[in-house]
């Protein structure tokens, strides 16, 4: 394979000597010449794997390991480009490559360089399999521990076993004790969950969080059109301590987010996956996690539902924080 830019030319390019000319160049040879595209994409991904070198054995980087790395295939033209750039320079295309040849070069080397992953951080995961059933006065009174509508938790029932251990929770009415209206074709359940000892990690504005959760039915036991859904609502400290009600949730919050609502099957083998995620506010200091079963409908003065065999279980949340999209 024959190159009409000299050796030296890639050298400067790559250890910050390059002036407009020299770019302007490479640029053009870039646009018009697939196989020196194909061969600069093999240069890159070698500077890619000297960044990580350089990360990891920090001043200790030398070049004697390149020789091990297949990533340049043998050529009297790569050959000469080693001998031009040398050991010196090569220290030196860790700190220049993506700087020194402007935006034609910084692309390439996004393209081919490891790109950070996504974060994940698991901060509450509830099986059911611990403490009382859930209360039956709306909100939560206090951080772990789930209230609202009437439900219980329940082992093997009917036609539906615990998606994951021993127990899972029940949807049971469109009620709680103190409910200002008795019409209720929902049942609803809250958990809410402190946020503060994330709080460094949320000041930061990049981390979102994810909600999960999965639902089951029992054979037969739906009446109409019956639906499952989960959703998170964040609040300062402030707010969160003077809630007074489950309707004021939307409104109070800093930030919230509800998946679309997923129509109920009748399989009562398989269990049916919600999810929701958003960004967290820097501000977030407690979550309101909701999981809720219910039944469309636009009838009015109906009576508080109850459902006769609905079901929760495997609720989790996690802060996710993903790469910047460039």
């Amino acid at each position: 394979m024959k190159f009409t830019i000299a050796d030296d030319l890639i050298a400067r390019c790559l250890d910050g000597r390059a002036t407009h000319d020299d770019v302007r160049q490479l640029e053009s040879q870039l646009e018009g010449d697939a196989d020196f595209r194909r061969a600069w994409l093999r240069i890159a991904r070698l500077d890619a794997l000297l960044h990580r070198l350089g990360r990891s054995r920090g001043a200790a980087l030398t070049a004697e390991p390149l020789g091990a790395v297949p990533l340049l295939e043998a050529s009297s033209w790569q050959a000469g480009w080693r001998h031009a750039v040398g050991t010196r320079a090569l220290l030196l295309m860790v700190g220049y490559a993506g700087l020194a040849i402007g935006i034609v070069f910084a692309s390439v080397v996004w393209a081919v360089a490891p790109q950070r992953a996504a974060e994940y951080r698991r901060i509450d995961s509830d099986g059911f399999e611990t403490g009382a059933d859930p209360q039956v006065t709306g909100l939560p009174a206090k951080p772990g521990v789930w209230s609202g509508d009437q439900s219980e938790l329940v082992r093997h029932d009917g036609s539906v076993a615990p998606r994951s251990g021993n127990r899972m929770l029940r949807f049971a009415s469109g009620w709680y004790e103190g409910k200002p209206t008795q019409d209720g074709q929902s049942c609803d359940v809250l958990k809410l969950i402190d946020l503060r000892p994330y709080r460094h990690q949320i000041a930061t504005g990049t981390w979102s969080l994810r909600i999960t959760a999965f639902f089951n039915v029992s054979t037969g036991a739906i009446e109409g059109q019956e639906q499952c859904s989960v959703a998170g609502f964040v609040f300062d400290t402030a707010t969160a301590i003077s809630l007074a009600s489950p309707v004021s949730l939307r409104d109070r919050s800093l930030a919230y987010a509800c998946c679309q609502r997923i129509d109920l099957d009748e399989d009562a083998d398989t269990w049916q996956q919600a999810t929701t995620e958003f960004r967290l506010p820097a501000e977030s200091a407690f979550l309101a996690v909701h999981c809720g079963v219910s039944e469309y409908s636009r009838e009015a003065d109906k009576p508080p539902k109850r459902f006769l065999g609905h079901y929760c279980d495997d609720v989790s949340v996690t802060l996710v924080r993903r790469p910047d999209v460039p």
